[in-house]
């Protein structure tokens, strides 16, 4: 419905589903620390796993946000190491096909982490406490979520 009355707010297509895949997202990524692998291979497979989102994040709001051509993709992919025109044409047919449908995934997983390392930053909480108050809010805008942390976005 957004998207149809021509609207591409990003607070809009995060919201809560950027909330609770966000939390999913975040859980998993932990959870590789669990998996008996040593510390090193877990970081492997969380930052592969969030640059593959990340990724794809990236070159949606590039190309339907921005109106990025893929030769445009292709250069900036190109200028960080990650690809070049072909690559792009693959992000292109992904993206288009499905708006904002991995934007959630990719901020989301970002501004869960964020607030929760924010909060115990600023509160001196354990890692524990900073869980329980990021899941007491329940599922809501990030921006209420940071509200009721109190660790508003600066």
């Amino acid at each position: 419905v957004q998207r149809g009355a021509g609207a591409f707010d990003l607070e809009q297509v995060i919201s809560e589903l950027g909330y609770s895949e966000g939390w999913a997202m975040y859980v998993d990524y932990k959870s590789t620390e669990y998996y008996g692998l040593k510390n090193v291979v877990a970081k492997l497979l969380q930052l592969d796993n969030s640059l593959g989102y990340d990724m794809s994040a990236i070159a949606d709001i590039a190309i339907n946000g921005l109106g990025y051509t893929t030769e445009e993709l292709g250069d900036y992919l190109e200028s960080v190491g990650m690809g070049d025109e072909s690559t792009a044409k693959l992000y292109y047919d992904f993206v288009v096909g499905d708006p904002t449908a991995i934007v959630p995934y990719a901020a989301g997983y970002h501004l869960c982490e964020e607030s929760i390392e924010d909060y115990m930053e600023k509160t001196g909480a354990d890692y524990k406490d900073a869980l329980r108050a990021y899941l007491e809010v329940g599922c809501s805008s990030f921006n209420i979520v940071r509200e009721y942390m109190g660790t508003q976005f600066e």
